[in-house]
């Protein structure tokens, strides 16, 4: 789910890094999407986008209409605050990820294609313009971290289990306050 996720249900899915240090962003870059769409179909409002630069969540919206190149969807994104900790902005130069939240399937869609018109590379105080489109694909646990890791999976469908103190997957053994497991 990278560094953009919040289990908060009442709260946005995708939540900047930048935020738990400032409510400004720092070099911010404007990015506008032109166009959205998942399996073809626009994007939903409450459906959301995340930009990222590799794992690190640097911006992100909340759709509340169709976006087209009339009605254009813009996403701020920051850059890195030398002040701030390690990964909470994105660094000039790097390449653009984007991220969907399908709100009506409650899933997360890391495979985004951006057909980049123009800043297509994180820029301090630039601009970009971008279509994105992509499918749900297969459904399945995408974190590499997990026990029941899917390599095949492009969307992650929040079934991720990892092991416990026993090893077992999705198991609940806990260590006690000795460190021990079970105990």
């Amino acid at each position: 789910w990278g560094d953009c996720y919040s289990p908060n249900s009442d709260a946005a899915h995708f939540v900047p890094a930048y935020l738990s240090e400032s409510e400004n962003p720092f070099n911010p870059m404007n990015i506008n999407v032109m166009l959205a769409t998942l399996d073809g179909m626009d994007l939903e409002a409450g459906d959301e986008i995340g930009v990222f630069d590799g794992d690190v969540c640097v911006g992100a919206g909340i759709v509340d209409g169709t976006i087209s190149s009339t009605n254009m969807f813009g996403i701020i994104a920051s850059a890195q605050d030398p002040d701030w900790p390690q990964g909470t902005g994105f660094t000039s130069g790097n390449d653009i990820f984007y991220r969907y939240w399908d709100v009506s399937g409650s899933n997360e869609i890391t495979t985004v294609e951006a057909n980049c018109l123009s800043g297509c590379e994180f820029a301090q105080l630039g601009t970009g313009y971008v279509e994105l489109s992509a499918d749900s694909g297969v459904l399945g646990c995408t974190d590499d971290m997990a026990c029941n890791y899917d390599p095949v999976a492009t969307s992650n469908d929040g079934s991720c289990l990892y092991d416990d103190c026993s090893g077992e997957c999705g198991g609940s053994a806990v260590e006690d306050e000795c460190g021990v497991c079970n105990g």
